[in-house]
């Protein structure tokens, strides 16, 4: 199955699963190169394209998402960018992803106090 960036879904997988905080591999698709970054599980690639960075200064990484919907603009901070496009879908993303941090870290929190 290919999705809209012409990755195939089980070669997304794979770079979510072996790709670290410190790494940033570099995968060819659309006719180019482009840098993968994972942030807090996220993978991210850098925003290269001029027309997009001109528009969009503070942009720096796009949110790679399985699922084709609205594209996701990050600032160098990994805080939505507040003047693209979707800044609403940005906001409610952003949100949803501090919610899963938040559980995660307070899950973890828990299992170690209680061992």
């Amino acid at each position: 199955m290919l999705q809209r960036n012409n990755l195939l879904l089980m070669g997304m997988f794979l770079c979510a699963k072996r790709c670290g905080m410190e790494t940033l591999p570099v995968v060819f698709w659309d006719s180019k190169f482009s840098v993968i970054h994972k942030n807090d599980g996220v993978l991210l690639f850098l925003e290269t394209e001029v027309d997009i960075l001109s528009k969009y200064p503070t942009v720096r990484w796009r949110v790679f998402e399985e699922v084709e919907r609205e594209i996701i603009y990050l600032t160098s901070r990994y805080f939505p960018t507040k003047d693209q496009p979707n800044l609403v879908t940005a906001k409610a993303w952003y949100r949803d992803r501090l919610s899963e941090v938040f559980k995660k870290k307070k899950l973890k929190k828990l299992l170690i106090h209680n061992y």
